[in-house]
């Protein structure tokens, strides 16, 4: 009879990333298999990716692995993909901060899948493979430096930072909140300060290094980078202004775990959770000082402090790379993927302080759950907010698609009433759809994934990208190419008086044909 050995890790490891992407796939099902995207994804590719614009963003690996697909998007497959890519992401992490149980790393997982970052960044089908090998990079330039004492893993990590950069920035953030957490690990445990300090000083050259060849690679390969969002500014650097921006990263970080400007934190009393999670934090950390008798030790209390306050930084360290990034932005939400370490450190810290117990229970189980599996118990509040987060706010990108559908589908019949598939007409849709007469419905609903992806339907709102949008979800879902006006007759449009005095859509008068130019007034154009 053949069985498993689930003591070996590598066993363990393999059957976690198969649960892994079977629980993913599930769970994202509703997403993928209807091929809900978000204005992006819809506008760039859902089924095949022509073209690329992330160089001008200084992602010049995206393009890379775009060719190597062949260009090929399928919801389905990149998830599954995606899923296998943080299956072992998690797995390295979990190695290298001594988390050995099923429970442990399961727990690891099912935070970062379900988190709100993660959650809109996998709406993104024709990306998330390329973005989420950055996550894996991060993680094995993490992992490399701390398994590992060689200086030869310093470089190879530099290498893996500098091609994470290519991919996508953000990744770097959760590379420096688990390298912050391992060296907080290292004092806990009463590692020897010269070892902690040449292990920081590796991160640190690691880090450096990684930046410097990428800002470097960008100037040979002589990118252009874009002038929107501060990625012309790469690589520039003013030691004042980061200095300062340290003080609007805490505020960032605040807001985020505890506002409710950032994201919607009131529901399910998230905010409360989340100070929950702080304080048990708070006392676990206490907890393994007292223990460990660490307040005896002035240099490992230091250490701690510093340790413990680099971390909101680390959580949100694009506001620092890039301070004209808006990180309350639309994709905003996806530029802090490292806030769900804040929730995986209580799993670090647990195995830290109950790593030996020192008591002796009658029952097995009772050892289990508190010692080995409590840190479960601390953070089940949090995990069943985001199972939920995670369904309503596919709930909301099904609302999307359905609302977005069915007005694409009215206007249609009207627009082709005019010739609007003649190879000579254009058309240009003028509004946002929440300000006509087809606004969202649900909004109580759609309040709880506000500051996600889903909140912004499946039309960039707003100016003559709307109409890129446009066009490309009727080519996507109605399979009609309709031209598109550019940019100046738009604008010419939005403020010539024949437009104002037209009614909104479905109105008699909302769609109107202009030459050889076709206009549907969704809402006033401000």
């Amino acid at each position: 009879m053949c069985t498993m050995d689930f003591s070996n890790k590598k066993v363990k490891n393999s059957l976690f990333v198969i649960v892994f992407i079977m629980f993913g796939w599930i769970a994202y099902a509703p997403m993928t298999t209807n091929f809900l995207s978000n204005p992006d994804g819809i506008y760039l590719g859902i089924i095949n990716r022509d073209g690329d614009g992330s160089a001008a963003f200084g992602r010049i690996g995206v393009g890379a692995v775009i060719k190597l697909m062949y260009s090929v998007v399928s919801p389905n497959l990149m998830m599954i993909i995606a899923l296998f890519i943080l299956g072992i992401a998690i797995c390295l992490i979990a190695d290298a901060f001594d988390v050995d149980s099923f429970v442990g790393i399961g727990v690891l997982g099912g935070i970062l899948l379900l988190s709100p970052a993660m959650s809109s960044q996998l709406t993104y089908y024709y990306c998330m493979v390329q973005y989420l090998l950055a996550y894996l990079l991060g993680a094995c330039a993490f992992y490399l430096i701390a398994k590992h004492d060689s200086w030869i893993t310093v470089v190879i990590a530099s290498v893996a930072i500098c091609i994470q950069l290519t991919l996508y920035q953000a990744f770097l953030s959760v590379t420096c909140a688990l390298g912050a957490f391992y060296l907080l690990k290292l004092v806990l445990t009463n590692t020897d300060i010269k070892k902690v300090l040449v292990k920081m000083l590796k991160f640190i050259i690691a880090a450096v290094a990684g930046v410097l060849s990428y800002v470097s690679l960008l100037k040979v390969l002589h990118v252009e980078l874009a002038d929107t969002r501060g990625f012309d500014k790469l690589g520039q650097i003013d030691i004042i202004l980061r200095i300062k921006l340290v003080k609007y990263a805490y505020v960032y970080f605040i807001d985020f775990m505890f506002g409710n400007d950032y994201i919607n934190n009131s529901w399910m009393h998230r905010d409360y959770v989340n100070i929950f999670v702080l304080a048990a934090f708070l006392v676990l950390l206490t907890m393994i000082v007292v223990k460990n008798k660490l307040y005896k030790k002035m240099s490992s209390l230091l250490l701690i402090i510093v340790y413990v306050l680099a971390l909101p930084v680390c959580y949100e360290l694009m506001v620092i790379m890039a301070p004209e990034v808006d990180i309350h932005g639309t994709t905003g939400i996806i530029m802090v993927p490292a806030m769900s370490i804040y929730y995986m450190g209580i799993v670090f810290i647990w195995k830290v302080l109950f790593n030996k117990p020192d008591r002796k229970f009658k029952h097995e189980w009772v050892r289990s759950l508190l010692y080995k599996n409590g840190y479960a118990i601390v953070l089940a509040p949090i995990i069943y907010c985001f199972v939920l987060f995670t369904v309503v706010f596919q709930n909301v990108m099904w609302l999307n698609y359905q609302s977005t559908y069915s007005l694409c589908q009215k206007m249609s019949y009207k627009i082709d009433e005019f010739g609007g598939r003649e190879e000579r007409v254009q058309v240009t849709f003028m509004g946002k759809i929440n300000d006509g007469k087809y606004p969202f419905n649900h909004q109580e609903i759609r309040d709880v994934v506000r500051g996600t992806l889903a909140e912004y339907g499946q039309i960039w709102e707003g100016g003559s990208i709307a109409n890129h949008c446009y066009k490309a979800f009727y080519n996507n879902y109605f399979g009609i190419n309709y031209n598109i006006v550019s940019n100046e007759i738009y604008n010419q449009i939005a403020l010539s008086d024949s437009f104002a005095d037209m009614p909104i859509f479905p109105e008699a008068g909302s769609v109107v044909r202009d030459g050889d130019v076709i206009i549907v007034k969704i809402s006033e154009v401000n």
